[in-house]
């Protein structure tokens, strides 16, 4: 029994030093200021070759990006974007409140697709350790009462 415990923890310990797995792609969204202008980031790792299709949702409008015009396209409610060794792309939105947006990146050196992560709406790996840890706490105080 003891040894299950040792497992338990060595397990909690590697969790913490490996940390969550990182994301190839993430999404920052600021909140609308006084005129209502919502600033999206995007940022990618060093040298990427890709495309970018973001969902605008209903109720808002894309404004303006300082990405290439021949490496944007804007359609109804998608913005395309074609990123050739950028680090990021910023684009403006116009709306109330904070939207949710759903997007997918395409790495063509890697030939995978995924979904775009928003950085400030992703608390999971935080939550999943802190239980964990609560779990082997309570287990470790059960085997020496």
């Amino acid at each position: 029994m003891l040894k299950i415990h040792w497992l338990i923890v060595a397990l909690m310990v590697a969790a913490f030093f490996v940390g969550p797995a990182a994301a190839h792609v993430e999404r920052t969204i600021t909140s609308a200021d006084v005129e209502g202008v919502i600033t999206v980031r995007l940022e990618f790792p060093q040298n990427t070759i890709g495309g970018v299709t973001e969902v605008i949702p209903q109720g808002y409008e894309f404004m303006v990006t300082e990405h290439p015009a021949d490496q944007t396209l804007a359609e109804a409610n998608k913005v395309h974007f074609a990123v050739i060794g950028e680090e990021e792309i910023v684009y403006s939105l116009k709306g109330t409140g904070t939207p949710r947006i759903t997007g997918t990146w395409t790495d063509l050196r890697a030939e995978e697709a995924e979904t775009i992560i928003d950085n400030n709406k992703a608390p999971g790996f935080g939550i999943v350790s802190g239980c964990f840890a609560c779990i082997c706490i309570a287990l470790l105080r059960r085997q020496y009462r």
